[in-house]
């Protein structure tokens, strides 16, 4: 049985996965503008840096939203789990394998971007974060009535 404490070890890895993908995004959008020689003031608007970009760049950038919104239900389920004192070894290796997925989702998104391996690894990871909140909310009832 791991500790309570243990459960922010996945969090913590979906916390780097943002942050790499964050530092990705910059690298491939510096790299970009550098080989474009393309003007900074160029960007004041959103559209017109979807037009100077090219495509590949574009999935960093999309990586990142995906990973500041389904992510925010982990990161208060994970939050939940150890205020309730709920966690447990299923909690831990769910949320670990959450992360993996993200982690693979991530890739296929920032590289060959084929969509349906993308969705395919996204919806499994939904299901993944789904069961950890049904756990919970099992939780909730059993221990509210």
């Amino acid at each position: 049985m791991f500790k309570p404490e243990a459960i922010f070890i996945p969090m913590v890895g979906q916390v780097a996965l943002t942050a790499v993908v964050w530092c990705y995004m910059y690298y491939t959008r510096i790299t970009e503008i550098t080989r474009l020689n393309i003007k900074p003031q160029q960007f004041k608007c959103p559209k017109a840096e979807s037009q100077q970009l090219i495509k590949g760049v574009a999935g960093p950038s999309d990586n990142l939203s995906n990973l500041l919104e389904m992510p925010t239900l982990f990161y208060a389920a994970l939050l939940t789990l150890y205020v309730t004192r709920w966690t447990n070894d299923t909690y831990f290796y769910l949320a670990c394998v959450y992360v993996v997925l993200r982690i693979l989702h991530s890739f296929v998104h920032c590289t060959f971007n084929h969509i349906m391996t993308r969705f395919r690894i996204y919806f499994v990871s939904t299901l993944v974060l789904y069961g950890i909140w049904g756990g919970i909310a099992y939780n909730a009832f059993a221990t509210a009535l």
